[in-house]
């Protein structure tokens, strides 16, 4: 009986702090209807590109008509142009990288309009390469996680505020 009282006050211990723990990670973002989003500049459109939190690349992206933005880590940017057709590229964020972090698109604008993108992936674990263990030639490896196949997708209004909330705005360089 006392064992039992014992093992059903560790299992209450362990519960509580387990929900500590969560409750403890938890951030206040705000809620996606409060998020205020930029009108287009009359006559012209407005462009989002968002990214999601899991991927640790930089990327650069660059539009047809030569404007080039910089997207760290869960961050956004929204890019005013007048109407027309653009196409846009995206690169790895190295400074001296030339190789296609994503697809290609294609985007059609329309006046007065918004539309939103967001970068997908696939996440894979790599062997790394960190270094030699003692003073043999041993080599120490590590797994690391890496997002290849970025695709951008276009989404939702709702889904491009539910982003803002936990990403920061970065401008035109």
């Amino acid at each position: 009986m006392l064992i039992k009282k014992i093992s059903d006050t560790c299992k209450s211990l362990f519960v509580c702090s387990l929900l500590i723990a969560i409750s403890s990670c938890a951030v206040n973002y705000p809620h996606p209807d409060t998020v205020v989003l930029e009108q287009p500049k009359p006559g012209e459109s407005l462009i989002y590109f968002l990214r999601a939190p899991h991927d640790n690349e930089a990327l650069v992206i660059e539009s047809s008509e030569k404007r080039t933005v910089r997207l760290p880590p869960e961050s956004y940017v929204a890019l005013s142009l007048p109407p027309g057709n653009y196409q846009f590229t995206t690169r790895h964020g190295g400074f001296f990288s030339t190789a296609e972090g994503a697809e290609k698109i294609e985007v059609s604008l329309a006046k007065n309009s918004r539309r939103f993108f967001h970068i997908s992936g696939i996440e894979e674990n790599r062997p790394s390469y960190i270094g030699f263990i003692g003073t043999g030639f041993t080599p120490l490896y590590a797994r690391k996680s890496v997002v290849i196949n970025r695709v951008w997708k276009e989404c939702s209004e709702l889904d491009a505020r539910g982003l803002i909330t936990i990403s920061r705005r970065v401008n035109i360089e």
